[in-house]
């Protein structure tokens, strides 16, 4: 390891652990507050990796500047990403029919495309 990256290692480890207890503090907070805590949306997932850049209406933003307003979310991102997940959770039975329609559609194009290959032969 190059000596000079071990303070940002600290650093980054240091960070880390404030961003625990946060949490903790958060979790803590939250249980205190009874019945209305499950009223609150969850905490979004750390597992969110995937970056989709989009443009949103003006009463779109205002509802996420809200959430965030209210300090349920650190973010617009943090926001957006819950408000994608709860649509998506909502439609579920509805997505679930689209992705096998795409999946046959796929299957459909490689057989078109198959048989394309066979008429340029």
């Amino acid at each position: 390891m190059v000596d000079n990256q071990r303070p940002l290692r600290e650093e980054v480890k240091r960070l880390a652990r404030q961003i625990q207890q946060l949490e903790h503090e958060l979790s803590q907070r939250l249980s205190k507050m009874g019945p209305f805590a499950a009223e609150l949306p969850p905490l979004p997932s750390r597992k969110r990796g995937n970056v989709v850049l989009t443009r949103i209406g003006n009463q779109d933003l205002e509802l996420v500047d809200v959430l965030v307003g209210l300090g349920l979310y650190g973010s617009r991102s943090e926001a957006v990403a819950y408000l994608v997940r709860e649509g998506i959770t909502t439609k579920k039975a509805t997505y679930e029919k689209l992705r096998a329609t795409l999946a046959e559609i796929i299957k459909l194009r490689e057989q078109a495309h198959r048989l394309l290959e066979k008429v340029g032969e």
